[in-house]
């Protein structure tokens, strides 16, 4: 297992409370159209604290392998969410769940360079930890 070098935390540190803090900003902007909407919205508001620190690192890793995409998915997800019983989600873990097969993919299975993530090492392309 490669352990990450100070400078290595302090960047990841910093990139999962970007994110965080760029989600909250897109969570308190997204446009409500329905009670429904409100609803899941405030739910996933308020449940963001039981969502794992290593799953912000997680996610916010994937955003930045992905430039930004992530929170450009979620952005649309936030629109759709309440619009039926597949788009309701009890909380934030449920929100965040499809993620985890995103980032579960380059961890367990290998990234596009080639190179495999295993147990907490990180490959140069996506730099996804393990949990």
């Amino acid at each position: 297992m490669t352990e990450m070098s100070d400078d290595e935390v302090a960047a990841q540190i910093e990139r999962a409370d970007r994110f965080t803090s760029d989600l909250c900003e897109l969570l308190a902007a997204t446009v409500i159209t329905s009670d429904a909407q409100r609803l899941v919205i405030d739910r996933i508001a308020g449940t963001l604290d039981a969502v794992p620190y290593v799953t912000w690192c997680n996610v916010a890793n994937l955003n930045a392998a992905l430039r930004g995409e992530v929170l450009s998915m979620i952005e649309l997800r936030l629109r759709c969410v309440g619009g039926g019983p597949a788009l309701d989600v009890e909380n934030a873990l449920e929100f965040f769940a499809p993620f985890e097969r995103m980032w579960g993919w380059c961890a367990g299975k290998g990234c596009n360079n080639g190179m495999t993530c295993q147990g907490g090492a990180r490959c140069g392309a996506c730099r996804t930890l393990r949990r």
